[in-house]
């Protein structure tokens, strides 16, 4: 399953987790209560292979970079990891930043 904690701001790249030490965590139940829905399957034999890798991807970099700043979705958004990891940024109800840790295997469904 996911992990999350509140972001902690820094001029640390964006790729580096963001954590407050000691780590403030965010509970699976607060992330509910947001919309996040999360799931974990093994990629190896639950799903056919979807292949959305920086090699074979058009344009990897500047998608990854629409990541990186501020959007906002008319729909829900729906990430599956196949391998890797990576992070996702939501703002909480209360304006603090929560930084989810996703690992191969995990789904995650945001709120529009």
């Amino acid at each position: 399953m996911v992990t999350a904690w509140y972001y902690k701001e820094s001029e640390a790249e964006n790729t580096e987790p963001h954590q407050y030490s000691p780590s403030q965590p965010v509970s699976n139940e607060k992330l509910d209560e947001l919309g996040v829905l999360q799931w974990h399957f093994d990629p190896d034999t639950e799903f056919d292979k979807i292949d959305i890798h920086k090699d074979r991807f058009p344009n990897y970099k500047e998608k990854l970079g629409i990541f990186a700043t501020e959007h906002l979705h008319d729909d829900e958004e729906s990430r599956y990891v196949l391998d890797g990891a990576g992070f996702f940024d939501i703002r909480g109800k209360d304006e603090k930043w929560i930084r989810i840790h996703v690992q191969k295997g995990d789904w995650i469904i945001l709120p529009a």
